[in-house]
């Protein structure tokens, strides 16, 4: 196992409005959802669930959590609210849980609230206010009365706001509730029905009543700091003792037993680091900073900050980031002397390791302390001297990249968010091979025997040689690139058939012919002051090569690299994805990061000229993927709420029974028919597409097959060469022009 250490990329809060404004609103107020899913062709979850031997926690991890609510009374019950996964409940304290907005618009998770008279009702706020890359909008506020089962729509995003970070509902009168969001404070007064402006100018990360007098409210903000309010939330002040300058994100902690006492933490506009942490014994009139509270936001303040307080006793306080790497400490810090003096309570041996990046802690029945974070959940019954992790039945990995074998069905790779990159090996489930935030990954073309895992920006790179049962480390890598401009966790690394040669991209386009042990630049800044998001070979020529990037810049290279010639686009957008047909070269599809319009156009030209297929696929879904069966007559498309296709460049059809959650990025077997589907948030699955036969796309402009050339492979997806027009024994696969036929030797 290679360990790395993880980091986050962050987005500023323009970025993210821009990214809200573009998706818009989905479904309508009033409108009615249920957990359940059905489906139409044969669909299986891959999982993980969980990934073992996962390197930063005690072996198993999910998925990055961000809100956990545990109910006051029963501790069997626990609701949590995932990045991308949607809300999740347990009844048995964490051992079980079951999946409940699957077929919600949007599967990207804020706040969850009970209702203070019946913890039936509940409230979801969605939309993730973390301010990072792969933080994504929600679609207003939904609200269920039956434990979750069932949802109705009650404000939209527009409204309320697209990143919720609190919903809180007053002990008093349960038809006041309050939102706290990227636009500010808004509260109803007649159930969520009608909403009004209380507080606006900045986005609110944090908002708690004062338990003894609900009229006394207390608000956190991303830029401007602490306020009060004294009047049920109508109107606000400043607090001006505490820190005027120099802060980013704010969060507070006030204790249930005696909420004179108050705890603050603020995180630092330059590096994201503690900039100070503060306690009022009066009920926030003043103030005190608490000088000996180590830097538990490490470098990741925007990204993860959370400050809770004992129930009964309001010296003991946890405060939770990402403590910086390589102190030993990893996320939770803890007092337990009203925060003079503090320990780290998250690496704890063989008691068992929290994973780092801490986002929501909370106290519930029976004095459980219950955790979200990264890696998924984890819960306390001791106050942090050891945990017990809850990640083994949670389905919430997030995948930025996955790559199949070529002819094992059950053999896939994919890189995530950081959980490191996991191997798909059927029955034996998944296992954790390389650390830190997956990238891109590959299996050989030429020769799948070898496969590689990346971390973020292609850099480094762990090459593997699979020996049928288990991988080898081979080598590691380390790539020229480091001072090129590259992509998150999304930037191009491919291979092509006919030999060890592969492409990677940053602003520029790399190339290896000795399977990545030596890298040439073959292309001078191909965008226009972003990155390659995509790239792709020629099935039958290496040296026809075709790029997007992020900010919309097509090029084509008909000679490994010695010219390039941009292609002019009908519409601008990123281009997310380029597939290119196997007996066609000059037939190529990309995907453009669009959520209306034009988002998948095709060429058969080279991309001289383009054709828009976007058909009737539903208006607000962002198309961040594709993958085209060119033998079946299948063009899938990956959008903001699962998976789309069609047969006839014209209608569109959503794949049922998938969860509505982003997918990333998809692949396809084409020998077996099947199709893999990368979510963020909701794991990989398995779509076996061979009732879409080539009969039903034959004739739909699909399909050129018009090459004759015969291609023999042997069970590992080898290229084979017959000696003499001779095959020894053996299984193969042969691939014409006519389709995908299996051979025996005998």
């Amino acid at each position: 196992m290679i360990l790395i250490l993880a980091d986050m990329r962050f987005l500023d809060p323009e970025e993210l409005e821009r990214r809200a404004r573009e998706k818009g609103d989905w479904a309508e107020v009033g409108q009615v959802f249920t957990s359940e899913r059905t489906t139409t062709l044969t669909v299986r979850f891959l999982g993980p669930k969980p990934i073992y031997n996962a390197s930063w926690s005690d072996g198993k991890t999910s998925g990055r959590v961000s809100f956990v609510l545990p109910h006051p009374t029963d501790t069997g019950i626990a609701y949590i609210s995932s990045a991308g996964g949607g809300v999740w409940k347990t009844t048995d304290g964490g051992n079980t849980w079951i999946p409940l907005t699957d077929n919600l618009p949007v599967l990207s998770g804020g706040a969850l609230a009970f209702n203070p008279l019946n913890y039936n009702t509940i409230w979801y706020g969605t939309g993730e206010q973390h301010y990072c890359a792969v933080c994504f909008p929600g679609d207003g506020l939904f609200k269920s009365t039956d434990g979750g089962y069932t949802w109705v729509k009650v404000a939209p995003a527009s409204v309320v706001g697209y990143y919720i970070s609190r919903v809180i509902i007053s002990p008093l009168d349960t038809n006041v509730i309050f939102v706290a969001s990227d636009r500010g404070i808004l509260k109803s007064t007649d159930g969520g029905v009608t909403w009004n402006w209380v507080f606006s100018g900045d986005q609110v990360n944090d908002l708690v009543y004062r338990q003894d007098d609900p009229n006394v409210l207390f608000a956190s903000t991303l830029y401007s700091g602490i306020y009060k309010s004294t009047d049920g939330g109508n109107t606000w002040t400043r607090i001006s003792s505490l820190p005027n300058f120099g802060y980013f994100r704010s969060q507070i902690g006030i204790s249930q037993s005696n909420p004179d006492i108050i705890y603050v933490g603020f995180g630092r506009a330059d590096n994201y680091s503690l900039l100070g942490f503060y306690k009022s014994t009066d009920g926030g009139n003043t103030w005190v900073q608490l000088t000996s509270t180590p830097n538990y936001l490490g470098s990741q303040g925007f990204y993860n900050h959370t400050i809770v307080v004992h129930p009964t006793n309001p010296d003991i306080v946890f405060a939770g980031g990402q403590y910086p790497y390589g102190s030993g400490y990893y996320g939770i810090v803890r007092s337990t002397d009203g925060g003079n003096t503090w320990q780290d309570v998250t690496n704890r041996g063989a008691l068992g390791n929290v994973h780092p990046d801490i986002h929501h802690m909370a106290y519930g029945a029976g004095g459980v302390l219950w955790v979200a974070c990264d890696g998924g959940v984890w819960k306390s019954y001791d106050n942090g001297n050891s945990w017990v992790n809850l990640n083994e039945d949670l389905e919430l990995t997030q995948f930025y990249t996955i790559d199949a074998h070529p002819t094992d069905t059950l053999l896939v790779l994919g890189g995530t968010q950081d959980n490191g990159t996991p191997l798909f090996f059927g029955s034996l489930g998944w296992r954790e091979v390389s650390g830190g935030d997956g990238g891109p990954v590959l299996w050989r073309p030429d020769d799948p025997t070898y496969f590689y895992t990346t971390y973020i920006y292609i850099n480094p790179i762990y090459r593997f040689r699979w020996t049928g049962s288990s991988e080898v480390f081979d080598r590691y890598i380390s790539p020229p690139w480091s001072s090129d401009r590259v992509s998150w966790a999304n930037g191009p690394l491919e291979g092509h058939r006919s030999g060890p040669i592969i492409i990677a991209g940053t602003h520029r386009v790399w190339k290896s012919t000795d399977g990545g042990t030596s890298w040439t630049a073959i292309s001078g800044d191909l965008t226009g002051g972003g990155y390659l998001l995509s790239a792709s070979f020629s099935y039958t020529n290496p040296d026809t090569i075709y790029t997007g990037s992020s900010d919309g810049r097509f090029y084509f290279t008909p000679n490994g690299g010695i010219s390039w010639t941009q292609r002019t686009l009908p519409v601008s957008g990123a281009i997310t994805d380029i597939w290119v047909n196997p007996f066609n070269g000059s037939d190529v599809f990309i995907t453009l990061r669009r959520s209306s319009g034009m988002r998948v156009l095709r060429s058969t030209d080279a991309g001289t000229t383009w054709m828009n297929v976007t058909g009737d696929l539903p208006s607000g879904r962002t198309v961040r993927s594709l993958a085209v069966d060119f033998q079946a007559g299948v063009l899938f498309v990956g959008t903001s709420d699962g998976v789309y296709y069609t047969t006839n460049l014209s209608n569109y059809t959503k794949i049922s029974g998938i969860p509505n959650a982003i997918v990333f990025n998809l692949d396809v077997n084409t020998i077996y028919r099947k199709l893999y589907i990368a979510t963020h948030g909701r794991g990989v699955w398995m779509v076996d597409y061979s009732t879409l036969s080539a009969e039903e796309g034959k004739g739909r402009n699909l399909s050129s097959i018009t090459e004759k050339e015969v291609e023999v492979f042997d069970v590992l997806g080898r290229r084979i060469l017959a000696e003499n027009g001779k095959l020894k024994r053996g299984v193969y696969f042969v691939i014409s022009g006519k389709g995908v036929r299996k051979v025996i030797v005998r």
